[in-house]
């Protein structure tokens, strides 16, 4: 292959080539640098630190021309990269890692977040336990309280579950009635519902939805229940269908505390959600939504409450491998 045919070759590969000369003059670019702007168009010939856009570029060919050997992990924008640079050949090479940069992210967030979950119910079972043991105070109490945490625990643990189960296309769909399984969601929550005097008003009658019972369950349950653990004593929660344009549509609003509007975008993300617990129930809620061909919408104001909006396509549904 010659000289042009190697140049060629070197362009078009699918990561970011950077050739120098001893002066510090870029000699050739592959078109990734060029395509995501990391290098100018108009390069050759030039001091690498006029064409490179990124500073800590800049530096890293900076340090292969004093024969500093380099490999780090650069931010540029919203993507990582990594850069290494060969002080021999006077070249960079640098590969976008954006994917296993976030995977590496969520997969310490998960560690943290499920850690920081178990360690304080586990701590209050094992004193609980040691307590009992030691017959200092009345056993059924405390064993009602480590009763208490265990629940607290499956309900963790089916979250993740849930949130990782719930991608698989392998479930029965059926036609599902409105009001039958929006009572049994209330009359599951009755009990909190009860403790703050919460007013629960529907409005579905006579419609249905083709799904899944058991996601939308889940789907219907995590809405309700941050419904009523975040609205006020006394307040109301409002529950109304309708079928418009081939759409049915679900409206579930509360009286409560509302949320931040700099919060709103980022309640679908995994251990983010709303005050409390993991953050897990808004993002499963979504993924089930969307592995049903539907939305969900959520609009808040502080101190107003909070509006859920749901929309399904009106025909049997296909579930989604990769909602």
């Amino acid at each position: 292959m010659d000289l042009k045919g190697m140049e060629e070759l070197i362009r078009k590969l699918p990561l970011g080539v950077l050739v120098l000369d001893g002066e510090g003059r870029v000699m050739l670019s592959s078109d990734f640098l060029l395509d995501r702007k990391i290098v100018s168009p108009l390069y050759r010939g030039k001091k690498y630190y006029e064409v490179i856009r990124s500073l800590e570029v800049i530096t890293a060919a900076g340090e292969i021309l004093e024969g500093i050997r380099v490999e780090k992990k650069v931010k540029i924008g919203e993507r990582t990269y990594l850069v290494r640079g060969l002080p021999r050949e006077k070249s960079l090479l640098i590969e976008d890692i954006s994917y296993e940069a976030l995977t590496e992210k969520a997969l310490r967030e998960f560690a943290g977040a499920v850690s920081h979950e178990l360690a304080t119910p586990l701590t209050a079972i094992k004193g609980i336990l040691e307590s009992v043991i030691s017959r200092k105070t009345g056993e059924m109490e405390l064993l009602e309280r480590a009763l208490k945490r265990v629940t607290e625990l499956e309900k963790m643990v089916d979250s993740v579950r849930t949130l990782v189960m719930v991608d698989s296309p392998a479930v029965e769909v059926e036609e599902i009635d409105l009001e039958s399984i929006f009572n049994s969601v209330i009359d599951d929550l009755k009990d909190s519902i009860e403790k703050k005097r919460i007013n629960i008003s529907m409005g579905v009658q006579g419609i249905s939805l083709k799904g899944s019972r058991e996601r939308l369950y889940i789907l219907f349950r995590n809405i309700l229940d941050n419904a009523v653990k975040f609205n006020k004593e006394g307040g109301d929660i409002r529950i109304q269908s309708e079928i418009v344009d081939g759409e049915i549509s679900i409206i579930i609003e509360d009286t409560g505390s509302g949320i931040p509007k700099g919060k709103i975008p980022y309640l679908f993300r995994p251990f983010v959600g709303r005050e409390g617990g993991m953050g897990l129930g808004l993002a499963i809620s979504q993924k089930i939504v969307k592995s049903m061909g539907g939305e969900i919408r959520i609009v808040s104001r502080e101190g107003v409450g909070t509006r859920v909006i749901l929309q399904f396509p009106n025909r049997p549904q296909t579930y989604s491998q990769n909602p």
